[in-house]
Parts: structure tokens; C-alpha cells; sequence
């Protein structure tokens, strides 16, 4: 690894700890020419998965869009941002586990939409209410009363 600093890529790890729930690893270097610490982060390298939209276009994953779209369901609601974070991994952990590498982006949706419902049931409507893309307020009622109805999962 080059040294941000002199750019020799001499260097030594003084340190190594698991970050981020163990999917990182954070190292402490010192350089050996110029003697100055420097902290580098180690994460491993996903296989992309394209994600199919409703037009017919194709995308890879990304998991800021899943983090954008939760953050704006949970705004002001007693959620953190490391359970937003956890939350859109394990979208992304299981949008992974798909053989084939593609998933649609209903999938992605019916996945944020399950974890939600086990957050807050709150961001959980708010979500759906614009996933579902509901016509009226009749079909949002209707919707509004089967979660009512069903157990949760």
C-alpha cells in the first residue's frame, strides 16, 4: 500500500480491527521511509447484481438507493441510522443469494418491504404507500386494512 503522504509503498500494520459488524477491516499502518501512520480500510468484493427495472432497462445494485429510499420512510421515526444500514445489507445480502445475479426491482422492493414491517410498521406504510403506487385512497385503505387483518410475519 502507497503512503498517502511520501507515496513509498513501504509500510507496516500496526494494528487490525473488524469494523462495521464484521464485514471491514480497518488497518493502522506505519511507513517505513518516512515514519507517519495512516489507517486503511479493507471490505470484500462483492459480485454486482444487475437489478431489472419496470422499463425494461437494467442497472447494478446500489445500496445508497436503498438507504436513500428507507431514510426518507423512517424520517421522523425512532429508527437509527445503523438499523437503516443494517437493514439495507440485509437487502442487499439477500438480493445477493439470487443464483442467476439479476433480480427485479419489485424483488428489491417486496425485500425492504418485508424488512420494514419488522422495524416499524409506520415506515412500513409510508414505504408502501409509495412501492405499491397506490391510485386512490380507496386502494390505500383497502391495503391499509389487510395489514390489520394479517399476522405479522
Amino acid at each position: 500500500m502507497n503512503c498517502p503522504y511520501c507515496k513509498d509503498d513501504n509500510d507496516r500494520v500496526v494494528d487490525t480491527r473488524s469494523s462495521d459488524h464484521g464485514t471491514s477491516v480497518r488497518r493502522r499502518r506505519e511507513c517505513l521511509s518516512c515514519g507517519r501512520r495512516f489507517t486503511s480500510h479493507e471490505t470484500v468484493e462483492y459480485i454486482s447484481v444487475t437489478v431489472m427495472k419496470k422499463d425494461g432497462k437494467k442497472e447494478n445494485f446500489d445500496i445508497q438507493k436503498v438507504i436513500k429510499s428507507v431514510e426518507i420512510a423512517c424520517r421522523k421515526r425512532p429508527i437509527t441510522v445503523d438499523q437503516i444500514k443494517e437493514l439495507a445489507d440485509m437487502v442487499e445480502r439477500k438480493s445477493m443469494d439470487i443464483e442467476n445475479k439479476a433480480i427485479t426491482s419489485r424483488a428489491i422492493g417486496d425485500l425492504i418491504m418485508s424488512e420494514l414491517k419488522k422495524l416499524d410498521m409506520v415506515a412500513f406504510v409510508r414505504f408502501s404507500s409509495v412501492y405499491q403506487e397506490y391510485q386512490d385512497v380507496d386502494q390505500f385503505i383497502l391495503a391499509l386494512n389487510q395489514m390489520k387483518s394479517k399476522p405479522s410475519d
